[in-house]
């Protein structure tokens, strides 16, 4: 890619999930506990059938109510945003 620049959209940090044998690595090789799982980036989030580190949402609106825990304040801030916010965003994260 040169000296390109991207938008990953992704914080790319290790996550507290609940439990489950995502056989993922850190950058250095060495295993993620069974309890972590990093951030998936967004590009071509618009491509995927399920979403979540588990597949277990179908639709953008399922994974973003699914998060709890550390990530409970995205949940709380999709749930305070207007409908037309929601669609807004909805249509941003399929434009992606």
């Amino acid at each position: 890619m040169g000296h390109k620049v991207i938008h990953p959209f992704s914080d790319f940090a290790l996550h507290d999930v609940h439990p489950d044998n995502i056989g993922d690595t850190q950058a250095g090789g060495l295993p993620i506990p069974y309890n972590k799982t990093r951030t998936a980036p967004l590009w071509g989030v618009r491509f995927r059938p399920q979403m979540m580190h588990d597949g277990v949402a179908e639709t953008f609106t399922e994974a973003i109510q699914a998060h709890e825990g550390e990530a409970q304040f995205a949940q709380s801030n999709f749930q305070a945003l207007s409908r037309s916010q929601k669609a807004r965003l909805i249509a941003f994260l399929k434009s992606l």
